[in-house]
Order: C-alpha cells, then sequence, then structure tokens
C-alpha cells in the first residue's frame, strides 16, 4: 500500500442515541413481541402451498407429455430403421401402438398440440404398415 497523501486525518463523529430512541435492542425486543401468526396467515400459507403443488402437478403432467412425444419420435425412428433393414418386429408396433392410444396430459397448450401431431404421424406410419 504506497501513501499519496500526507495531511490531518479526520475521524467522522459519532453521536450517541437518547434513551428510548430506536436502538437495534430495543427494535429487536418490539419485533419478538410482535403478534403470532393469525389463522388468517396460516390460511395463506396453506393456500400457496397448495397452489405450489398445483405448480408442481402441472409441471409433471407437461414432463410425462414430453416423455411421451420423445418415445413416440425414438418409435418412429426405430421403424424407420427396421423399414431400412427389411424386417419389421410386430411388438414394436404394438408398443408403438400402445403409446400412440395413451392420453395427452400436458397443460401447456402448446406442448399438448406438438404431443398430439406426434401421436397422430404414429398412428398414420401404424396405419400405412398394416396396410401394406
Amino acid at each position: 500500500m504506497y501513501v499519496n497523501q500526507v495531511g490531518p486525518v479526520s475521524v467522522p463523529s459519532t453521536t450517541r442515541a437518547k434513551r428510548g430512541e430506536g436502538g437495534d435492542f430495543a427494535s429487536a425486543l418490539q419485533r419478538a413481541n410482535a403478534p403470532t401468526p393469525t389463522v388468517e396467515t396460516s390460511a395463506v400459507v396453506t393456500a400457496g402451498l397448495l397452489g405450489l403443488e398445483v405448480v408442481d402437478e402441472r409441471e409433471a403432467r407437461n414432463r410425462r407429455a414430453r416423455e411421451r412425444a420423445g418415445k413416440l419420435l425414438a418409435g418412429l425412428g426405430r421403424i424407420q430403421l427396421a423399414l431400412l433393414g427389411g424386417r419389421i418386429d410386430a411388438s414394436l408396433l404394438a408398443q408403438l401402438a400402445d403409446l400412440a392410444d395413451l392420453a395427452n396430459e400436458a397443460d401447456d397448450p402448446a406442448l399438448k398440440g406438438l404431443v398430439d401431431g406426434v401421436a397422430l404421424r404414429a398412428k398414420v406410419e401404424l396405419a400405412r404398415l398394416s396396410a401394406v
């Protein structure tokens, strides 16, 4: 550390609070003596927690819908590879049909439309393959 300036040192002045004025200790005591939460506060907290559960359930439904769409796409990819290889396993078609027939439980409208589109594509491919 370098000293750049030489001169008198100034000390900030301190003033003491008068008795009865809001010091930290007094305000802490007032906060400690504050009234306890009422039934209304408890109801608000409970409603907030229930709201979180609803949001968690929505997220869970959306997550399951995304997983279903991913499985449908993976199944369509396996069918494509099987077609290129010249042999399609009947169990693969049955698995894809079961996935395509599941109900779409997504809460997000855009996600719901996307999953419905993937399921429709899987059903079209299954119908096309059963006609051949």
